[in-house]
């Protein structure tokens, strides 16, 4: 392993010069300027190439998952294309994705099944990253469409002159009796389509959301009463989800003290932490206890003196006091 060439800075915050080790696999570029830019996507791509020697080829060989690239979403691109294929607005970057849609059977939800169906069926054919995950995406959309519990709203048919890697985007519908019988319905197919579950009551959606499996995020549509109305179905989705939404669309997450994103297996490995936030930094740690330790051998963050001056939790309080002065003196 080689070392490094230049002197690591001194420890300053969360860093710690100790922990300085070179890496094998791992390529990283940014701008510091935030300035967003296809150059970038495309150096990405050669350095994943360069990987492929240490068996960068993915969890999942057809799509890539598990190894690839993660960029932002080129938001003036898709608003511009937006715009012109639906003549609708695109919300703000980072406030839409995709996911499983549940809709009650009622006139509101009708109208808006058929407003969507309009919607897909206007749709043009757009490119996807690359020829494995369209080929993925396409043996996807064909695997669900021949399935008999599913009907298929709105497919339209690829434009003339679409590329190789040009997909058409697809609306399925399934009844939640039928999704209940058939879990396989829940796997996520990486594309423009949804599943819509179309449910009866409170009751037959809080049963189809205890059947699914963890997630990062789950988002309620309503009104007030609504959510008080489904309060249980917020009580199984705790123990689904990492993050609850009402009335937004994920992900749209913000770098701060309350932000969770993670869930249960599989969305992630484990619940208890969240990768994007302040409380992320405990992804990286592990507890220790050191018991009747002398004085002199203790890490300086657990002298009793206190010699950084840090905010401690000593017998159940928060105090920068030496132990002595806190709790008083022990024998």
């Amino acid at each position: 392993m080689s070392k490094h060439s230049t002197n690591p800075p001194g420890a300053v915050g969360l860093y710690d010069p100790r922990f300085e080790h070179d890496a094998c696999g791992l390529a990283a570029l940014v701008r510091l300027d935030g300035a967003a830019g296809h150059d970038l996507v495309e150096q990405a791509l050669r350095a994943l190439e360069n990987l492929d020697h240490r068996g960068a080829t993915g969890a999942d060989p057809e799509t890539g998952d598990g190894a690839g690239i993660m960029t932002q979403l080129p938001h003036r691109f898709l608003r511009a294309a937006f715009r012109a294929a639906l003549g609708h607005e695109l919300p703000p970057p980072g406030s839409y994705a995709t996911g499983l849609v549940f809709l009650p059977r009622n006139e509101s939800a009708e109208a808006l099944v058929a407003e969507l169906v309009t919607l897909v069926k206007n749709a043009s054919a757009s490119p996807m990253l690359t020829s494995g995950i369209c080929k993925s995406y396409k043996s996807g959309i064909a695997s669900r469409g021949a399935n008999t519990r599913v009907e298929v709203l709105a497919q339209p048919a690829m434009t003339e002159g679409a590329g190789p890697v040009h997909v058409s985007p697809v609306l399925f519908q399934v009844s939640a009796a039928d999704l209940i019988k058939d879990p396989s319905l829940e796997h996520e197919i990486f594309g423009p389509t949804t599943l819509i579950i179309r449910y009866s009551d409170s009751n037959e959606l809080a049963t189809l959301a205890r059947q699914l499996e963890g997630q990062l995020t789950a988002t309620l549509q309503g009104t007030e009463a609504d959510i008080l109305a489904f309060s249980e179905l917020v009580s199984v989705l705790e123990n689904k989800a990492g993050r609850l939404l009402v009335n937004g669309f994920p992900t749209g997450v913000e770098v701060c003290h309350a932000m969770v994103h993670g869930g249960p297996y599989p969305a992630t490995s484990d619940s208890r932490h969240t990768s994007v936030g302040t409380q992320a930094i405990y992804r990286f740690v592990r507890p220790v206890c050191y018991q009747d330790f002398p004085q002199v051998a203790l890490p300086a963050e657990l002298k009793d003196e206190n010699p950084l001056g840090i905010l401690r939790l000593v017998d159940g309080t928060y105090t920068r006091d030496a132990v002595r002065e806190a709790v008083g003196t022990r024998a």
